[in-house]
């Protein structure tokens, strides 16, 4: 009974240790991969943006990861491949060219022009702003392919400072103490092995000692 206990707390354990380890190592990846280039880097074709407002809602909020198909990749086919209603990630510049910002808006028009496509685009959530981009800016980052609440939500944590106790650090001294308990056990189960095979020698010399007697009276009797 004793030994399943030990086996089924040492397989849970194990569990335990390959969950954390792989939760840290998740958390440790993606901070890598954001540290290197921002949301400007690309994996398999596609950057991995947080958006920022709410001007999508109610299909994409605010907080939610999309994957962007970079335009880059495609070329030329990538505009002629867009379609109104298609949801796109662009540079929208102000005024200013200090006013630069990363806006996710849908497709409601398409024009062909002299020198590729002008694109009109506008927010689900929003009555009139428009903007309007071309194929010949290069201002369309890329198509969005998919979105997730709940992945927006985790990388948002992790990019945190309590994601980062929570899922590196924290997971690397549960490991840790899981391991030492682990090692105490070992130890404790070491020992308890040994004094058994100490009492154990000691009680076979108890008994040899006896026979020893026990043929020593046979012969004194033989000799009288």
């Amino acid at each position: 009974m004793k030994a399943a206990a030990k086996k089924t707390l040492s397989v849970i354990s194990g569990v335990l240790i390959a969950l954390f380890l792989l939760l840290a190592a998740l958390s440790l990846a993606i901070t890598i991969f954001y540290s290197a280039k921002g949301e400007d880097a690309v994996l398999f074709g596609c950057q991995f943006r947080i958006v920022l407002t709410g001007s999508m809602e109610p299909e994409i909020g605010a907080g939610d990861l999309v994957a962007v198909r970079v335009a880059e990749r495609d070329g030329a086919e990538f505009y002629e491949e867009l379609e109104v209603g298609d949801v796109v990630t662009f540079y929208w510049r102000g005024a200013s060219d200090k006013d630069e910002y990363i806006v996710t808006h849908r497709i409601t028009e398409i024009k062909k022009t002299s020198t590729g496509f002008e694109y009109t685009l506008k927010g689900d959530a929003v009555e009139s702003d428009t903007q309007t981009v071309t194929s010949a800016s290069g201002d369309i980052i890329g198509k969005v392919t998919w979105h997730s609440a709940a992945l927006g939500a985790f990388v948002r944590f992790i990019r945190s400072k309590a994601g980062i106790v929570c899922c590196m650090i924290l997971p690397a001294l549960l490991v840790a103490a899981l391991e030492s308990w682990h090692i105490a056990g070992l130890v404790r189960e070491g020992r308890r092995e040994k004094r058994e095979n100490a009492a154990a020698r000691d009680e076979e010399i108890e008994t040899l000692k006896r026979e020893i007697e026990e043929l020593k009276k046979e012969r004194e009797s033989k000799n009288e």
